[in-house]
């Protein structure tokens, strides 16, 4: 009100924006909303094409039933005699005497009364003892508002709770803000397991009525303790805040977030669908661990929290299962610094197959898990709760049988799908078109093996063998 009035010559379609963030630099952040009871004065100003004056709609309000629309009879203007409205004799006034014609009085124009305007606001509005209908009841709105500072907690983090009252300032409002504010942990049961009460919660500014609470430490609660000034939770369970009020109770919630949401990620190689892990070099360039082979060992990760950065992580890649004492991992563990929110990230470790383990192995014990374990210095997210595991075969190649009805007895058919005048390498990805062609060379072993004298067993599928192959049989 202590401002001059400024008047625009044309009409706002947009009117003013107040904002309650300006100026993080500036005290109370150049709030432009100033906490407390907002009184909108609408006046008509001294702007426009004709200063000061409501063209056009300025008639008194015609609008009879308030719908905002020029309804038959409401047009009521003397003005130029239209007769607009007019759909036939009498109809749907009695000045009507056929369609458009008529003794009818009017403009065309819905005079309002004035010029329309409309107040759209933005919560957080409060209107103690006010209520709206909805569902068929009558809802209380709120007189306060309770915030927290995230929406997700790690289990080495901070909380930092505001209660916004615009009925309460000074030391007696903190004091009646400290006392009616809980802090709970709660399971997705709602079962209470955690609380903290009697908080001392202080005025951000004098006369602001927003109340915020001191930085209590959030852990991991295995279990929690109530009452010990620390809020403490777990993955699936729920921070709430609750503020007793009148009329109604305010409240607000946040997640806790303990363990980390890392995905596998894919490895897109060339010739091959995306991979999960992916053997580099090694004796044939195939994805099986071979005897006496140095490989590099890919994987790749994807933190799926878009909001969360995990530093200072390190990544253990441990061999387990029949055929771990063939495979060692030279560089475990080792660490790979931070994973991005939200980003994808590779890790590369380097393996060597022991040949005397690895040939010494039977051939249902030539497989190994390689298990890929996280932690980190930084405890908050648990890392450690993650793993992977990865299976392999040890010492073998890959073979494929074909059968065809036109040799049911076993044979061999020659053809140039790609028409390129030579028989390609099975199984390799064409260079040129970016695609797999069926194999060319097709060699069709005869399907039928004795495996005793009195049992005859079907031979079919992709295999893989181990130097010798190792058939899927199916009587």
């Amino acid at each position: 009100t202590s401002q001059a009035a400024t008047h625009d010559s044309r009409n706002n379609i947009e009117a003013v924006h107040l904002s309650s963030l300006t100026d993080k630099t500036a005290p109370n952040a150049g709030n432009q909303l100033v906490t407390g009871t907002w009184h909108v004065r609408v006046k008509r100003g001294a702007g426009g094409a004709m200063a000061g004056q409501i063209t056009g709609i300025n008639g008194a309000n015609e609008d009879v039933n308030g719908n905002g629309r020029l309804d038959p009879g409401e047009d009521t203007d003397p003005a130029n005699g239209t007769n607009y409205q007019c759909q036939g004799a009498g109809s749907p006034l009695a000045c009507c005497t056929g369609p458009g014609t008529g003794t009818c009085a009017g403009n065309g124009l819905l005079d309002a009364g004035g010029q329309p305007f409309a107040l759209v606001v933005a919560g957080p509005v409060l209107a103690p003892g006010q209520t709206q209908t909805w569902g068929t009841g009558t809802h209380a709105l709120p007189g306060s508002e309770a915030r927290l500072d995230k929406y997700q907690y790690s289990c080495s983090d901070a909380v930092v709770g505001t209660i916004l009252a615009p009925a309460l300032t000074g030391a007696a409002g903190a004091a009646a803000v400290s006392g009616n504010a809980v802090f709970q942990v709660r399971n997705a049961a709602g079962t209470v397991l955690d609380e903290e009460k009697a908080i001392a919660f202080s005025e951000t500014y004098a006369g602001s009525h927003d109340f915020k609470s001191p930085a209590l430490p959030a852990r991991l609660g295995s279990p929690a303790v109530k009452y010990n000034g620390v809020i403490e939770g777990d993955n699936g369970q729920t921070l709430f805040l609750t503020y007793a009020d009148s009329p109604r109770n305010t409240e607000t919630r946040a997640r806790f977030q303990c363990t980390p949401n890392i995905i596998q990620g894919g490895i897109n190689v060339n010739g091959h669908a995306d991979l999960a892990s992916f053997i580099g070099g090694g004796c044939d360039g195939d994805q099986f661990l071979d005897a006496n082979e140095r490989i590099t060992y890919s994987i790749a990760i994807q933190n799926f929290e878009r909001a969360d950065d995990l530093n200072d992580v390190t990544a253990t890649l441990t061999p387990t299962g029949p055929g771990a004492n063939a495979i060692r991992v030279l560089d475990s563990p080792k660490n790979i610094g931070r994973i991005p929110g939200g980003q994808r990230t590779g890790l590369t470790f380097s393996l060597f197959v022991d040949p005397t383990a690895a040939n010494a192995l039977t051939i249902a014990n030539r497989s190994v898990n390689l298990v890929l374990q996280f932690d980190a210095m930084a405890r908050g997210v648990r890392l450690s709760r993650t793993t992977y595991t990865f299976n392999h075969v040890i010492n073998a190649d890959a073979e494929a049988l074909h059968y065809s009805t036109d040799f049911p007895n076993g044979g061999r058919e020659v053809r140039d799908f790609n028409r390129n005048l030579q028989i390609d390498t099975p199984d390799k990805i064409d260079p040129f078109k970016g695609i797999f062609f069926p194999d060319e060379d097709i060699r069709s072993p005869t399907p039928w093996a004795r495996i005793s004298t009195a049992t005859v067993h079907w031979i079919t599928g992709r295999t893989t063998s181990s130097r010798t192959p190792v058939w899927t049989r199916a009587s």
